[in-house]
């Protein structure tokens, strides 16, 4: 587990931890070292109320629909309705939607030549999260200072 969500949750500050969180799923939507899950689970155990009730807006049952707009959207429902069910959904949802990543097999090292154009892709990739990171923030410091 990340340094800071394990501090946030050890602190028991609940706006750390739901941000924490958020920006894990963000970055890491395959939750691929299950990290979310062992956050989940020392939650639980300290018993610290960092759950909103859920508001009862349904989910997506067609796993056809799990798509990485769809995950967008969940995440954006977690600023406003920070429940435990729309956490456990998303993973399930960010496993599905981004499920080539997880099975895509790493590419062989070789010795450093002129960039192709997928590492200028793998690139692009990478300022895409990191915009997102920072939209996903941005959005919730907003929501926090509004609250």
């Amino acid at each position: 587990m990340t340094n800071s969500l394990m501090q946030a949750i050890d602190s028991g500050d609940v706006k750390k931890i739901q941000t924490r969180l958020m920006t894990y799923l963000s970055t890491n939507p395959l939750d691929s070292k299950q990290e979310v899950k062992q956050a989940l689970r020392m939650i639980d155990e300290k018993e610290i109320a960092v759950w909103d009730e859920h508001d009862g807006r349904e989910f997506v049952e067609s796993r056809d629909e799990w798509t990485k707009d769809y995950f967008g959207k969940l995440q954006a429902q977690l600023i406003t309705n920070f429940s435990k069910k729309r956490v456990e959904y998303i993973l399930k949802v960010g496993r599905v939607a981004y499920r080539d990543e997880l099975n895509r097999p790493e590419p062989a090292r070789k010795s450093p030549s002129r960039p192709t154009s997928s590492q200028s892709n793998n690139s692009n990739m990478g300022k895409f999260i990191g915009v997102g990171l920072a939209v996903v923030a941005t959005v919730a410091v907003v929501y926090w200072v509004i609250k």
